[in-house]
């Protein structure tokens, strides 16, 4: 197993001492007291300044290359949290990219995840008070993505500042923490003689897992970058020493939902609606699939904070005693018959949930809500055929009867799937909040307005859409 460049390893108290001296006369930060959190996230602001940008790039040739880890960065001190990993304080810094970067994961299904949300700098020291810098990017699995549980499953790779890898472990959703095996770098070193050497012969599954990363130039979906990352096959032992447990204190307590900011308590509610569906076979009824009409299919985003991919956002109605309300945006849906002699037909749709909640919140019932007044910053529409058009409204009929959970189920989640059901692609880009992460308005509604999606009309300007057309 590779291990990190500035790991001081102890056989005992001699070659302590010597491994002290030998790190190429780098300051070594050790501090035997207890520390507050802001002179925490100091000493460990100087540290990686002093030994690790000031480093060349030290990545090892016998690495393939890694577009994931070699991509320019900043680190955001100033949104740096304390944490505890392995028993001890830690600290922990979200990082800015130059670019916007995107990944999907063969295990992650069709969810995008954006880098800077996924990896964050973890500096913290070890037993022996000696300081350490690893990168950890967490890629959840669709396990975790979709059944609103609190123990993350899916990949945490730690690497070096460099890039050079130093583990790759895999949560599974029984609870087990795996990790590959070190030398698996590339494909090719993924031998059946290497993979029995490791692990026992009923444990032999030929899974191989991939990272697909890309970003793009707003409004020039063509000019963006595309790379494939291989991460390696299910040969994997149970390592020896692993925090598996305990919350916090294992690599699985970095990445989730909830972020690092210790001065942030207050969850994102998500507000029942006033304008509820009773009938939505009723609600519906009026497209009748006109010989010669014309569909069309709109998804609206209201955004918490127009032009951002922020999930949520307080607004502060008490200046003096800092009280506020949270907003969290929504997504919803117009949709639209015209008929050859003129005619319209338009009906809006929402999905929220019974009463109000949060990402704590279990799932409760979901309502189907009329939008028609509901307001939007950024939207997509799209002409699509009458089978498609019908496809997804028996979609939305069927989801009168889903529960609704802010982490897995939201009305993000109703609109991309009614549009899934029409053959209507959207990213499920990933947000994170308080209390957990999923699709957002926030994020779809940048996607939308960075990509120019096949088929898709972006609308910048909102406009009335109130519902048109009776029937009996």
């Amino acid at each position: 197993m590779r291990k990190p460049i500035l790991t001081v390893f102890v056989l005992s108290g001699l070659v302590l001492a010597l491994s002290l001296i030998s790190l190429n006369c780098r300051k070594v930060y050790i501090h035997n007291g207890e520390l507050d959190s802001t002179e925490l996230i100091a000493r460990a602001q100087v540290f990686v300044s002093d030994s690790i940008l000031r480093q060349p790039n030290i990545y090892r040739s016998g690495n393939p290359h890694n577009d994931r880890t070699q991509r320019t960065r900043e680190i955001l001190w100033a949104s740096a949290g304390v944490i505890t990993f392995r028993g001890r304080p830690a600290v922990i810094a979200p990082l800015l990219f130059q670019k916007d970067i995107f990944l999907r994961t063969t295990w992650g299904g069709n969810h995008n995840f954006r880098m800077d949300n996924q990896e964050k700098l973890l500096v913290y020291q070890d037993s022996l008070l000696a300081w350490h810098a690893e990168l950890v990017t967490t890629l959840p699995d669709t396990t975790y993505l979709s059944s609103g549980r609190q123990q993350f499953s899916g990949m945490i790779l730690v690497d070096d500042w460099w890039g050079n890898p130093i583990n790759k472990f895999h949560y599974t959703p029984d609870g087990r923490v795996e990790r590959y095996n070190s030398n698996q770098n590339t494909e090719a070193a993924i031998t059946p003689k290497k993979i029995a050497a490791t692990i026992k012969p009923e444990m032999l599954v030929q899974t191989c897992t991939y990272i697909y990363g890309y970003n793009y130039a707003v409004g020039a979906e063509n000019d963006g970058e595309y790379w494939v990352e291989f991460v390696g096959c299910t040969s994997m032992y149970l390592p020896e020493t692993v925090d598996a447990g305990g919350g916090g204190s294992s690599y699985s307590g970095i990445g989730g939902g909830g972020g690092i900011s210790a001065n942030l308590t207050t969850a994102p509610v998500i507000l029942s609606p006033t304008h509820i569906i009773v009938d939505i076979k009723d609600y519906l009824k009026c497209f009748q699939n006109t010989p010669g009409a014309n569909f069309q299919v709109t998804v609206c985003v209201d955004q918490p904070s127009p032009g951002s991919r922020k999930p949520w956002i307080i607004s502060f109605t008490d200046g003096a005693s800092g009280s506020g309300a949270t907003s969290a945006g929504h997504t919803y849906l117009i949709l639209t018959e015209n008929m050859p002699d003129g005619r319209s037909i338009t009906r809006n749709v929402g999905f929220y949930p019974s009463k109000n909640v949060t990402p704590f919140s279990t799932p409760v019932p979901g309502v189907l809500n009329n939008d028609e007044v509901s307001p939007f910053n950024i939207a997509g529409q799209y002409s699509i055929n009458s089978a498609l058009f019908f496809a997804m409204l028996q979609y939305i009929t069927n989801a009168a009867g889903d529960y609704y959970q802010v982490n897995t189920f939201n009305c993000t989640n109703f609109a991309l799937d009614a549009l899934v059901a029409g053959h209507i692609y959207l990213p499920h880009t990933i947000g994170y909040w308080i209390g957990g992460m999923g699709v957002d308005p926030g994020d779809l509604g940048e996607d939308i307005r960075g990509f120019d999606f096949t088929g898709m009309t972006r609308i910048t300007t909102p406009f009335l859409h109130s519902n048109l057309g009776t029937c009996n």
